[in-house]
C-alpha cells in the first residue's frame, strides 16, 4: 500500500482520508505537512480542538481543506429529469429509485484468499494467535501480543442472507424477490454494535451455521467495522477463544502503529495525572484494567481518584464535572480509551 510520500513523489496534489474516524485527524495532518490538498470524510476530527488545529494548519500551509460530501449520484438525476420532461419513454406515473450495493457471492469461501496468499487454508485458527490468546489467559503475556497476532492473521467475517425486496401475489402471499449479502452486526452489554469476526470456520458455525464466512485480514475487518459505524471487534463470540477488539486497538491495527492498552499506557497517564493537577481535593489518580479478561465484561479503563476527606456531595460534583470536562477535551484520552469508569478512594 502506498504512502503519503509515496503519492506526493508521483505527482498526486491531493488525498481523500476515508480510513477509520480516529486516523482522520492525524493522516490530515501529516498530509498537509507534505504539502497535499486534502479532503476528510465524515466525523472531520473527533474532537473540536482537534477539528480547529486541522483548519489552522491548512490556512497557514495554503491548502485546500474540506469534508468530503458523498454526491456521487447527483449526476444521474438531472439525466433521468431530462429524459422524463422529454416524454421520451411516455407518460411516467411512477419513478423508482434505488442503490444498489455491490455484495458479491463467494462459491467457496477461502479460494480467494488461498490464491491471494499462496497458501493452503482449510478453515482452522491461526496457530500464532490460538497461542497468543492461551498466554494472555495465563497472564503470561498483556493484550499487546494478542494485538500482534491478530495484525498477520486470516479472520473470517460472517455474512447473512437478508431480504432486499419482498412482493405480495394475488392469493395474498409474500414472497422474496430479491435476497443481500449483509455483515452482521450485534448489540454488546453497552448498547454499542458489535461486528462478530472468527478465527475458524468451526468457531463461525458454532455461532451461526447459516453465516457464510468470507476471509479476511485484520485490516480489512477493522475498515469494515469502520463502514458498520461500530467500534468493536469481538474474536470469536461464546467460544474460548472469545476476545474484544476496542476502538484504539481498531485504528492501531488499521494504521500499522503499535498500541499499548489505555491501563498501560504512559501518555494517557500523564494526560490523567495533568488533569488533576489544579485540583486540591483530589489527591492522586490511578489507572486499572476494567475488563481484565477482555470479554466486554466492562469498561476498558478503571480511574481511580484519591481525594481527601470531608468533601460535600456540591464539592465531589463540581470536582468530577470539572475533571470529565477536561477529559472529553484531551485528545490523548479521546484517542486513547475506548470507555471508562471512575473509582472514588478516600485518603488512608
Amino acid at each position: 500500500m502506498p504512502s503519503l510520500e509515496d503519492l506526493r513523489d508521483t505527482g498526486v496534489e491531493g488525498v481523500t482520508i476515508t480510513t477509520p474516524a480516529g486516523t482522520h485527524a492525524d493522516l490530515a495532518h501529516h498530509a498537509l505537512d507534505l504539502g497535499l490538498h486534502v479532503v476528510v470524510d465524515k466525523p472531520f476530527a473527533l474532537t473540536a480542538r482537534a477539528a480547529a488545529q486541522l483548519v489552522t494548519r491548512a490556512a497557514e500551509a495554503g491548502l485546500h481543506l474540506s469534508v468530503y460530501q458523498n454526491r456521487r449520484w447527483d449526476g444521474d438525476f438531472p439525466t433521468i429529469k431530462a429524459i422524463v420532461e422529454s416524454n421520451e419513454l411516455g407518460s411516467t406515473y411512477r419513478f423508482y429509485s434505488r442503490i444498489q450495493r455491490f455484495k458479491p457471492s463467494l462459491p467457496v469461501w477461502n479460494t480467494a484468499y488461498s490464491r491471494r496468499c499462496g497458501t493452503d487454508d482449510d478453515g482452522s485458527a491461526p496457530a500464532e494467535l490460538v497461542e497468543a490468546l492461551r498466554r494472555f489467559r495465563a497472564r503470561e503475556v498483556g493484550e499487546e501480543a494478542v494485538i500482534d497476532a491478530l495484525r498477520g492473521s486470516r479472520l473470517l467475517i460472517p455474512l447473512v442472507t437478508r431480504l432486499g425486496e419482498a412482493a405480495v401475489t394475488e392469493a395474498g402471499l409474500t414472497i422474496d424477490k430479491t435476497q443481500e449479502l449483509s455483515i452482521i452486526t450485534v448489540a454488546g452489554p453497552d448498547g454499542r454494535n458489535v461486528l462478530p469476526v472468527f478465527s475458524s470456520s468451526h468457531a463461525m458455525a458454532a455461532w451461526n451455521p447459516d453465516a457464510r464466512p468470507v476471509p479476511a485480514d485484520a485490516v480489512r475487518v477493522a475498515l469494515a467495522a469502520a463502514q458498520e459505524n461500530t467500534d468493536l471487534v469481538v474474536l470469536d463470540p461464546t467460544a474460548p477463544t472469545e476476545y474484544v477488539v476496542r476502538r484504539p486497538a481498531l485504528w492501531a491495527i488499521a494504521q500499522s502503529t503499535p498500541w499499548t492498552p489505555s491501563y498501560a499506557s504512559r501518555p494517557v497517564a500523564d494526560a490523567f495525572v495533568e488533569s488533576i493537577a489544579t485540583e486540591l481535593s483530589v489527591l492522586a489518580v490511578d489507572l486499572a484494567a476494567g475488563d481484565p479478561e477482555a470479554r466486554l465484561a466492562g469498561p476498558e479503563l478503571i480511574v481511580r481518584l484519591e481525594l481527601v476527606d470531608g468533601l460535600t456531595q456540591v464539592e465531589l460534583d463540581a470536582t468530577l464535572a470539572r475533571l470529565a470536562a477536561r477529559w472529553s477535551e484531551s485528545d490523548t484520552i479521546a484517542t486513547g480509551v475506548d470507555s471508562l469508569r471512575v473509582q472514588l478512594l478516600a485518603s488512608p
